[in-house]
């Protein structure tokens, strides 16, 4: 295999990490990869140590910008990509060895858009949570969204784990100034989609650190996000008719109302997009065949203290 692979690492304020994170790209045992770190106006030592790594190989590039966020980093590192293959990673996470070898070889024998693999969150030393992929198996663009309705997890809607055919990014770029920027260049990837590779295994190691957008309270502006991401999702598969992953998305839309609306600052559009998804759940012919999806969607809607307590005794045991 002689294909290049273009690993973008965004860079922001990360110096303790960012070189783990280097290294364990450097030590694929797939090395035709070019590296190209997207420094986004770090205002601790990241962008320095980015240039030192780029000293001691060549397939390290780096690029300098002012502090535009996630998104711009990312649809930076796109820009300047010469390979034919993309991936992202989180400059603060790892990969393991042969996630690139895994990764390229399943996705040319596929003939897949991309392919994906599980992960492991670390939390720290005494925490770490599991996320793999079971089984290699290949999917259609329903079948990929049906896996994440069955499996959940967060592996299929992070960009990271994950290696693309670069030709899917021709008109797509991660938005900026968005908060779940992932669930977002998600919908706008999948209606191109053909085939989807599933490898075998954990080759990503997400770390969920303290301070991170998912360990703290969430604002006005990341749960809007959430529910717009979402919306956007639900209304495609109202518009495609695909009946049981609309019912699902809109369940998780009112269990993100359900759990935020007294905690943050109502806002008109807040209020106007909420009234849409009540509505939703009002009409019947949105309702799901599945029993668990339409009992916890009920009791979010009807009697939300009572999924409050089912939901806090089920993480209580670990169910």
């Amino acid at each position: 295999m002689k294909e290049l692979i273009s690993v973008i690492v965004p860079v922001y304020n990360i110096e303790k990490y960012i070189k783990k994170c280097v290294k364990s790209i450097e030590r694929q045992t797939y090395e035709n990869i070019e590296i190209i770190l997207v420094d986004d106006g770090s205002t601790d030592k990241s962008g320095i140590i980015c240039d030192e790594l780029a000293k001691s190989d060549k397939r390290i590039r780096v690029y300098h910008q002012q502090n535009k966020g996630l998104s711009e980093a990312r649809n930076k590192g796109i820009k300047e990509a010469k390979g034919e293959f993309l991936s992202f990673v989180d400059g603060d996470d790892v990969v393991f060895s042969k996630m690139y070898e895994k990764m390229l070889e399943t996705l040319l024998i596929s003939d897949a858009d991309f392919a994906v693999t599980g992960v492991v969150k670390y939390y720290g030393k005494d925490k770490k949570e599991f996320d793999p992929i079971t089984k290699f198996e290949v999917v259609d663009e329903k079948g990929y969204w049906r896996s994440i309705r069955i499996e959940k997890g967060i592996k299929y809607n992070v960009s990271c784990a994950k290696l693309y055919k670069k030709e899917l990014f021709n008109d797509v770029e991660f938005l900026p100034g968005r908060v779940h920027e992932d669930e977002f260049l998600l919908n706008e990837i999948m209606p191109k989609v053909d085939k989807v590779a599933k490898v075998k295994g954990v080759y990503y190691v997400y770390r969920m650190r303290e301070g991170s957008i998912t360990n703290t309270k969430k604002t006005v502006k990341e749960i809007m996000c959430s529910l717009m991401a979402l919306w956007d999702r639900y209304m495609y598969f109202k518009n495609m008719r695909y009946k049981e992953d609309q019912a699902y998305t809109l369940m998780c839309l009112i269990h993100i109302i359900r759990f935020n609306d007294e905690n943050i600052e109502k806002t008109l559009d807040y209020e106007i997009l909420k009234r849409r998804i009540l509505m939703e759940y009002k009409n019947k012919k949105n309702r799901s065949k599945d029993i668990l999806v339409r009992v916890k969607t009920y009791l979010l809607v009807k009697h939300f203290k009572i999924f409050s307590i089912l939901k806090r005794w089920r993480n209580i045991l670990g169910a």
